[in-house]
């Protein structure tokens, strides 16, 4: 009466239901291709300092259970720099880095931290630099603080020449609303990107599990969401939402 299938293949298929050998009905059913979902527990595993020096030895490794390959990137460079489960690296330029490390080939699931790399003493920028004043170089040398090195390294990764210094603010509600409209296509991610700092790629966490923001939305294409619970965790300082907890229903997605 209550039969359970798991289709293993994508397409159509009619299904025939015959009731007391007298009622026979067929459906057609189409299976669609199986969407990626982030498996967290296939995330590799390694801690890194919150910040370090130029000059200093950054040391890591990997503790990924059955992990045979590694490919450890430091934020300086576009090529590996690693392929060994202890690395070593000593950055040359300040400023806030990614490290990414791919674990066995699989690039679905790498994993990414930031890490604030320190200018060393008398390794400074002039302040003419981020002012803007037409002092010439070497007179009225300090340090740039910490929050505009970080910053001028966002604005790199994400690609702003101009970045203010807080983003738009938006409400709990606008934003889930915002996350209805993209289930009914109507809009899609970079409608957040704003909101997000510029990076889609975010990991959030969605009924308990780890994802990125970009897969959470491609997901919902379609879907008739209901979500139950949202919670947006901003930086300080700033409209800037570095976290994202959403609970809802589960409709055969997550």
């Amino acid at each position: 009466k209550e039969p359970l299938h798991i289709y293993k293949k994508p397409g159509e298929y009619t299904i025939n239901l015959m009731v007391n050998d007298i009622c026979d009905s067929y459906k057609t059913i189409t299976i669609q291709e199986k969407l990626f979902i982030l498996d967290s527990t296939k995330l590799p595993v390694f801690t890194i300092p919150s910040s370090i020096k130029v000059g200093q030895t950054l040391r890591v490794k990997d503790e990924t259970d059955n992990a045979s390959t590694w490919e450890w990137n430091f934020g300086e460079t576009a090529t590996v720099n690693a392929t060994e489960r202890r690395a070593n690296y000593k950055y040359t330029e300040p400023g806030a880095k990614t490290i990414t490390l791919v674990v066995n080939g699989d690039v679905k699931h790498v994993r990414k931290k930031r890490i604030n790399v320190l200018p060393v003493e008398g390794n400074v920028r002039p302040t003419n630099a981020i002012t803007g004043t037409n002092r010439k170089l070497g007179q009225g040398i300090k340090a740039l603080p910490l929050d505009e090195m970080n910053k001028e390294e966002d604005d790199k990764v994400v690609g702003i020449k101009d970045k203010p210094s807080t983003v738009p603010f938006i409400s709990d509600a606008d934003f889930t609303n915002k996350l209805l409209l993209v289930a009914e296509k109507s809009i899609d991610a970079n409608a957040f990107k704003a909101y997000l700092c510029g990076d889609l790629n975010k990991t959030i966490v969605v009924n308990g599990e780890e994802t990125s923001f970009l897969v959470f939305c491609e997901t919902i294409k379609g879907r008739n969401l209901k979500i139950r619970e949202l919670g947006l965790f901003r930086d300080k300082g700033s409209n800037c939402i570095k976290s994202i907890t959403i609970k809802h229903r589960r409709l055969g997605i997550f």
